[in-house]
C-alpha cells in the first residue's frame, strides 16, 4: 500500500519561502549590478543556481501532496526521506519493536538502530491502516498512539 502526504499547510509555506528567497536572491544581484555598475559571471552563475534550487525546491514543496510518504508491502515498510536522499527501506521481520512519540513513530530494529517518521505528515485514516500494518507484522507495538488534533485529525482531500 502506498499513504502519500497529508495535505498541510506546511507545504504551502515551505514552498512560498523557497520561491521568495529565491525572489530575494534575484533582485539582490540586480540590486548589486546596479550598485556595482557589473557584475562577474561566478556572482552571475551563483546567484542563478541559487535562486533554480530555490524555485525548484518550492515546486517540490508544492507537488508532496502527491508523492507516497510510506509504502508497505508483504515484506517492507518504506519511508521517503527527501529530493536526493533514497527512501529507506525496513524489513519488517527486523523490527523488534515500535514506539509512538507524538508526533513521531519509532522503529527499532533487532540491530539497536532505529529509524522514525513523523504522524503529522499522515492523514488519520491512512495512520490507522499504517497502525493496523505494523501490528500484524511486528513484534511490539506500543497502544499510545495519540490521535490529538491538527493535520492528523484531518480526513484526505
Amino acid at each position: 500500500m502506498n499513504f502519500k502526504y497529508a495535505r498541510t499547510p506546511k507545504w504551502k509555506r515551505a514552498s512560498a519561502t523557497s520561491i521568495i528567497i529565491a525572489i530575494i536572491n534575484l533582485l539582490l544581484l540586480l540590486l548589486n549590478a546596479y550598485m556595482n555598475g557589473g557584475l562577474s559571471a561566478l556572482v552571475i552563475i551563483v546567484n542563478a543556481s541559487l535562486a533554480g534550487v530555490g524555485v525548484i525546491m518550492g515546486i517540490y514543496y508544492l507537488n508532496m501532496p502527491h508523492k507516497d510518504y510510506i509504502r508497505t508491502d508483504k515484506q517492507l515498510i518504506s519511508i521517503h526521506r527527501g529530493p536526493v536522499i533514497p527512501r529507506k527501506e525496513i524489513k519488517f521481520r527486523d523490527i523488534q519493536r515500535v514506539i509512538v512519540i507524538r508526533p513521531i513513530i519509532e522503529l527499532h530494529m533487532k540491530n539497536q538502530k532505529a529509524h522514525q517518521f513523523n504522524l503529522d505528515w499522515l492523514t488519520t485514516d491512512d495512520l490507522n491502516e499504517i497502525k493496523k500494518i505494523l501490528k500484524k507484522k511486528t513484534a511490539e507495538v506500543s497502544d499510545r498512539w495519540d490521535m490529538g488534533t491538527g493535520p492528523l485529525s484531518r480526513r484526505r482531500m
